[in-house]
This record gives C-alpha cells, sequence and structure tokens, in this order.
C-alpha cells in the first residue's frame, strides 16, 4: 500500500493528470481506492456500477468534503465510470448521467460490445455498436449540462477463438484504433482498453499480448486517459 500510495502521489504532482485512480491492485478494494483518496488532491476514480443509490452516497459523501454542491461542482472531488448496455440505457443508468452531471463530476462513457456475442463479428459491426451506445450517453450528459466532461470509454471487444478470453488479439487492438480515430475527429477525450480481462494464471501469453497491446498505443499517443498505468 506505500508503494501505491507513492504512485498516487506522484500522479498527483504530475500537471498532466487530471484524475487519480487506484494505481495497483492488492486484492483489498477498501484500502486501494482509499490509498487514492489520502493522497491525492485531485478527482479520484470511483466506480459505482449503475447503481443511482451508490452514486447517490458517494456525491453526499463528497458534498461533506467539499462543504456544499455548489462547491463541489466547483472543484469535483471524484470522476466515475457509466455503463450503458449495449444499445440500452436503462432508467437506473440514465438517472446515474443525471446525478453526474449534477453534481459536476467527470463522465468516463463505457460500454462493451463483444463481437460475434453481443455485437457483429465483424470489427466495424462492433465498432458502430460501440459507439452508438456510448456517444448516445455523451450526447445526453450534453443535453442536461452543455460542456460537461465526458471521455469515450468503450471497449470494442473479441474473444479469442483459441483460448476463449477476451482480449489480446490483433481485432481489439484494431478497433480500439479506429476508435480512437474516430473521437479524435470529433474532439472528444478518449481512454484506451484496460487489459484486466487477460490476466489469468493458466494463460499467461494473453498478459504477455494484451500488455504490449497498451504500451504499443502509449507510445502512438491516441488517447487521453490511460487505463493500464497500474497493471
Amino acid at each position: 500500500l506505500e508503494v501505491a500510495a507513492d504512485m498516487v502521489r506522484l500522479a498527483d504532482a504530475l500537471v498532466e493528470v487530471d484524475v487519480c485512480g487506484a494505481p495497483l491492485s492488492t486484492g483489498d478494494f477498501l484500502a486501494d481506492n482509499l490509498v487514492t483518496i489520502a493522497n491525492s488532491s485531485k478527482p479520484a476514480f470511483l466506480v459505482s456500477g449503475d447503481s443511482a443509490a451508490v452514486m447517490k452516497g458517494v456525491i453526499e459523501m463528497a458534498k461533506v468534503i467539499r462543504g456544499s454542491v455548489e462547491a463541489l461542482r466547483e472543484k469535483p472531488y471524484f470522476a466515475t465510470i457509466v455503463s450503458p448496455e449495449v444499445l440500452l440505457y436503462p432508467e437506473t443508468v440514465i438517472d446515474h448521467i443525471r446525478l453526474t452531471v449534477d453534481c459536476g463530476a467527470p463522465i468516463f462513457m463505457a460500454s462493451m460490445p463483444i463481437g460475434g456475442i453481443s455485437s457483429p463479428v465483424t470489427i466495424a459491426g462492433t465498432l458502430t455498436v460501440c459507439l452508438s451506445t456510448t456517444l448516445a450517453g455523451i450526447v445526453l450528459a450534453q443535453l442536461l449540462k452543455k460542456g460537461h466532461p465526458c471521455v469515450d470509454s468503450s471497449f470494442p471487444t473479441f474473444m479469442d477463438p483459441a483460448t476463449a478470453s477476451i482480449g489480446g488479439i490483433p481485432e481489439n487492438a484494431m478497433a480500439d484504433a479506429a476508435r480512437a480515430k474516430i473521437c479524435g475527429k470529433l474532439g472528444l477525450p478518449v481512454s484506451q482498453q484496460t487489459g484486466f480481462a487477460c490476466f489469468t494464471k493458466d494463460r499467461p501469453q494473453d498478459a504477455v499480448a494484451e500488455m504490449t497491446w497498451d504500451l504499443a498505443k502509449l507510445t502512438d499517443r491516441r488517447f487521453a486517459s490511460y487505463w493500464g498505468a497500474g497493471t
């Protein structure tokens, strides 16, 4: 945990970093996030799933820390991820967006269609479904408050037919590179895909493929947010 605290303090000192998340996992979810909250003066990346009730609790906590909802809007205490279903926004997800916009927290809009399972098997088809979902949520946020900070954090994903794990194959990197190009044209901040889905003890080759994929995109600077700094 002390190493994690040092990493958070380093991120906090870098002017290029806007949001701090837990840089590594010790297996203790609460402790990992507490380290981030305790050592960063920047908004912490807190995940509430699609639960409006959990989001209300996070907002109430943030309001107490900042002193008022007005102070919270002026200086966001956290950023969060909103995860709609593929081409579907349940009411609880819409409530999540409303609550987040109202308190001024940046939104990472994420959808994860899997080619051949929940989206078309082609890269173009999966990418179309992916961006159609996340861009709808970003548009909704802008209708609620023009200029509200949103990041496209979608995951156009494909399952490896040889190992049945997600990620670590060229289609994932190709789809994500195309997504970054499209978001760049639209002027949207974009995060690259995370590597968590491939780290399995019995298939270490997937982890190697995932890390090289992430690091390759880190060098070409096509995205505004990097999920894999801790992994």
